[in-house]
């Protein structure tokens, strides 16, 4: 588990994420059925995809558990 691994280091980054993956854990042992936490694992995914059909999965898997809306990001033309 994430927050055993993490909680072997003493600086505060780690002991950071252990607490976090601790926490994350024992939520999603009460709910391992949580949209939220399916929508937010499937959002990693699309910000991190590659190519368009791994995107699209993610936005459909998305939009089936109930999230809805849409971030477009467009850069400046020029630097």
């Amino acid at each position: 588990m994430a927050a055993d691994w993490a909680s072997n280091y003493s600086d505060p980054e780690s002991q950071a994420v252990a607490a976090v993956s601790s926490q994350t854990a024992a939520y999603l042992a009460t709910n391992p059925d949580s949209k939220s936490a399916q929508i937010s694992a499937w959002t990693i995914v699309l910000n991190n995809a590659i190519d368009d059909r791994t995107r699209q999965i993610a936005i459909d898997r998305i939009r089936a558990l109930g999230g809805s809306g849409a971030l477009q990001i467009i850069p400046p033309p020029e630097d």
